[in-house]
């Protein structure tokens, strides 16, 4: 298997060569089938979804009600990401 340079490529050149596969994807349930096992398997494919999902902009992680209270900052992995949480003394929203 080839290594993709993910410094160059985009979503698509990751997967153009196996559209055919995903294609069923979106098919009527009774016909359709899930994504190669390959998709689930490929470092590629890991951090294409951490790229390309996850490092575009703002996204939830988590309810201000499941924080711990101050000064306990709790961590989250998320992909390729480590994360600090923290909730505001005075318990006003952000």
């Amino acid at each position: 298997m080839e290594k993709v340079d993910l410094q160059r490529s985009t979503h698509e050149d990751l997967f153009i060569p196996k559209r055919h596969q995903l294609e069923g994807c979106t098919n009527p349930i009774h016909q359709a089938h899930g994504i190669p096992n390959e998709y689930y398997t490929r470092s590629e494919c890991f951090e294409m979804e951490g790229e390309h999902l996850f490092n575009k902009g703002w996204f939830a992680v988590g309810f201000v009600k499941d924080l711990p209270q101050p000064p306990v900052l709790p961590k989250i992995f998320l992909i390729t990401l480590f994360l600090v949480v923290k909730r505001k003394k005075d318990e006003k929203k952000i």
